[in-house]
């Protein structure tokens, strides 16, 4: 595994749209399934580099917005996910730092 991959660059993780440095795991055989992980962590050995299946919608993590296929385009160059986190707030909020 090349030491520049990071769990961002994985197909199976979603960044979380209100704080997309965080993300989730969905990889049901990685021990992180269902789990907050931040972008930059090292992704685990069931990495797989992100790639485009044929789904109806994306998210772009630049625009912040969700687009359709014939869309892709217009969004060339930015971060482009099949989706983001569903994780709960109760769930990343376990995962960030307090800032007392």
């Amino acid at each position: 595994m090349d030491i520049y991959c990071k769990c961002k660059d994985c197909n199976y993780w979603l960044p979380l749209d209100v704080l997309p440095i965080l993300g989730e795991c969905r990889n049901l055989e990685s021990v992180n399934f269902g789990k907050a992980v931040f972008q930059d962590d090292t992704p685990c050995k069931n990495f797989k580099e992100r790639t485009f299946v044929d789904v109806e919608f994306y998210w772009c993590k630049d625009c912040r917005v969700t687009l359709y296929r014939e869309d892709l385009k217009l969004h060339e160059g930015h971060k482009i996910f099949i989706g983001t986190s569903t994780l709960s707030v109760e769930d990343v909020v376990e995962h960030t730092f307090a800032g007392d």
